[in-house]
């Protein structure tokens, strides 16, 4: 029964979809009336033995479909996007194919295939698949190192170009983000419930949602997504790119504006050469030739390559 609960769960989580385990336990009435209130705020008063478990429930929350999309972009624009989440491994690496965070063999495919632990696999594999128990094995090696030497296992897996992480708790997330910070990225981290408010808050830029978000994501977040969609942030990252090279052309403008303005006064000064025009002529024409094709070049559509170039 074992066998077949593990095959059940193995193929809707191949699909990509979230398993739900629901046991029962029937309580004696002698010891617990019909009218007897049970404590929420504390449940773990029942005794919690003897569950006889019932079966398996699937649900699935499909990624919307201007994802796959956004992760595409994000990789032309040199983001690293690495998926964090509380669900089972083969959940997690299905989702994380069809979105594109993962474009080939996993290192979960990769130990498989060739019938190897997965941490060998892992070590030869470039998408690889971290469980929240290697995190903590990780961490535990951690524990009496002096800082500079702490988490260099979770250094070597942030190497790997694609990276997907299942199973975590909050910590792990907090963990996991500071690691990013340690090796020197700037990190942006998207989240919803209270689990994610740690690593929000930790995070360079903190990004919560703002229609299914939590108050307290909220609280921790510097910026909130008005529509719950990551496609959202790509469209930020190229509007502020946007912006950066319009800012670039407007200050290259007006260099090139005002030296011909100022050479003649210049000239004038060193070696006494007459004004083609008189100091209010010469704001006039600043005013007409400066403001306006400023303000028109910074209101530029970006460049075609905007979202090919490296980060800044």
């Amino acid at each position: 029964m074992i066998a077949a609960f593990d095959k059940a769960n193995g193929m809707f989580a191949r699909n990509g979809e979230r398993v739900l385990g629901f046991a029962h336990m029937l309580l004696p009435k002698s010891q617990y009336p019909p009218e007897t209130k049970f404590n929420l705020k504390n449940p773990f008063e029942l005794p919690f033995k003897d569950f006889v478990f019932i079966g398996l429930v699937s649900l699935i929350d499909p990624p919307k479909d201007s994802v796959p999309d956004a992760i595409d972009k994000c990789k032309s624009a040199g983001i690293k996007v690495i998926m964090v989440t509380g669900d089972q491994k083969l959940t997690a690496t299905a989702i994380a194919k069809k979105i594109g965070i993962f474009d080939g063999k996993t290192s979960l495919d990769i130990a498989d295939e060739e019938g190897i632990p997965h941490d060998e696999a892992i070590e030869i594999s470039d998408a690889i698949v971290i469980d929240g128990d290697m995190l903590t094995e990780a961490a535990k090696e951690d524990e009496g190192l002096p800082e500079n030497e702490r988490g260099k296992r979770l250094e070597k897996w942030l190497q790997k170009s694609q990276i997907v992480f299942a199973r975590t708790s909050p910590a792990q997330k907090l963990y996991i983000v500071a690691g990013c910070q340690k090796i020197g990225h700037v990190v942006a981290v998207t989240g919803d419930g209270v689990n994610d408010s740690p690593a929000i808050h930790q995070a360079d830029i903190g990004i919560s949602m703002g229609i299914t978000g939590s108050d307290v994501a909220k609280d921790s977040a510097d910026m909130i997504l008005l529509d719950d969609d990551f496609a959202s942030i790509v469209t930020g990252v190229q509007e502020g790119r946007r912006i950066f090279d319009n800012l670039k052309k407007v200050t290259a403008y007006m260099i090139a504006l005002n030296i011909p303005e100022l050479v003649p006064f210049l000239l004038q000064i060193i070696i006494g050469l007459p004004l083609p025009c008189n100091t209010i002529l010469v704001l006039c024409l600043a005013v007409g030739t400066d403001i306006f094709p400023a303000i028109g070049i910074g209101f530029e559509e970006p460049e075609i390559d905007v979202m090919t170039r490296a980060p800044r």
